[in-house]
């Protein structure tokens, strides 16, 4: 039977993540875990699968559209599209030079079914704290 945790635990893991989380990042449970750590060397840690399951409906309520994915990388010359680098370029027909294209994307409202979060270094999200 799984051991619960306090309400006070739970809305300081809710909390950190809620204060490092944006549009197109948010953070994973041991960098929750490692923030946690830090700040609350008193507090019992909870275990991974504990914070994994706190913050499953966090993550489940971001967007997970292209914006937000690691194989998205932003226009110079639009803010609304980018293009996607989950596979290598295709080739295009019509191109005088023979070489191939990434598919443009739009940031906001487009999606596929091989979403995977960008990720951040830790150390980066906790400047935050100084």
């Amino acid at each position: 039977m799984p051991r619960k945790i306090s309400v006070e635990i739970e809305t300081i893991i809710q909390d950190i993540w809620n204060e490092f989380a944006t549009d197109d990042w948010w953070p994973s449970a041991p960098q929750v875990m490692k923030v946690f750590t830090d700040r609350h060397p008193d507090k019992r840690l909870p275990k991974m699968r504990t914070v994994q399951n706190l913050l499953k409906p966090l993550h489940e309520s971001k967007k997970k559209v292209c914006g937000s994915c690691k194989y998205f990388e932003q226009s110079e010359s639009t803010q609304d599209e980018g293009v996607c680098h989950r596979y290598p370029p295709q080739p295009f027909p019509d191109s005088d030079d023979g070489l191939g294209v990434f598919t443009v994307v739009d940031k906001t409202d487009d999606w596929c079914g091989e979403f995977v979060i960008k990720t951040k270094l830790l150390p980066v999200a906790l400047k935050k704290d100084k």
